[in-house]
């Protein structure tokens, strides 16, 4: 724009410091030079939107893309969980076990222990389900969590069965 503003005030100038003939030929080139800038600069324009739209569009390919793999990777982590916990729901039941065979002191010491692991159970169950159902939260934040929240239920399990076999 500033371009073309020069243009038209060197034009002005020289037209008045000319005769009629050279006058007309600065007009003609003035013309001529201003219509080729307009084009280069609409050329531009379109090829700048062009090259802006390709962009947006592989952004959005590539966000669609990862969006499915992270489901993928949620719905395979949840299916290991499920087979991790059914591990553990073993567990519950042979301690469940021992209790039943246990005499006084020792089946309140298991008891205790079931009614500990069952509360870490219900706690684990409830990030479980907050992990299935949203979707908005990081995904690398819940899992951290469920991780812990499983290896803490494991571990107390796992002292349980060494304790009372």
């Amino acid at each position: 724009m500033k371009r073309l503003i020069m243009l038209a005030i060197c034009g002005a100038v020289m037209t008045v410091g000319c005769d009629a003939k050279t006058s007309s030929s600065l007009s003609s080139r003035m013309v001529a030079t201003t219509a080729k800038t307009s084009e280069a600069v609409g050329n531009a324009v379109d090829k700048t939107k062009e090259v802006v739209g390709n962009a947006v569009d592989k952004t959005k390919e590539m966000a669609d893309k990862a969006v499915v793999e992270m489901k993928k990777k949620k719905a395979e982590y949840s299916e290991e969980l499920n087979t991790r916990m059914a591990k553990l729901d073993d567990d519950m039941k042979y301690l469940k076990d021992q209790a039943g065979k246990a005499k006084d002191d020792a089946k309140v010491k298991i008891n205790q222990k079931i009614e500990e692991l069952g509360k870490k159970k219900t706690e684990f169950d409830g990030k479980m389900k907050e992990f299935n159902s949203d979707t908005k939260n990081a995904w690398d934040e819940l899992k951290a969590g469920i991780d812990k929240s499983f290896d803490e239920l494991k571990k107390g399990f796992s002292d349980a069965r060494n304790e009372y076999k």
